[in-house]
């Protein structure tokens, strides 16, 4: 089952990482501080 979960996880986070990198607008993170820590092409 654990195991299971790992992978569920692996697939979303390249999944998401595969919208955020395509798509054509500004994403970025932030940390508590408001630092800027990623961003996409787009930002």
């Amino acid at each position: 089952m654990k195991k299971k979960i790992n992978q569920k996880i692996k697939i979303d986070g390249h999944y998401f990482r595969q919208v955020v990198e395509n798509v054509n607008v500004g994403v970025y993170t932030t940390d508590r501080e408001r630092r800027i820590l990623t961003w996409n092409k787009g930002a």
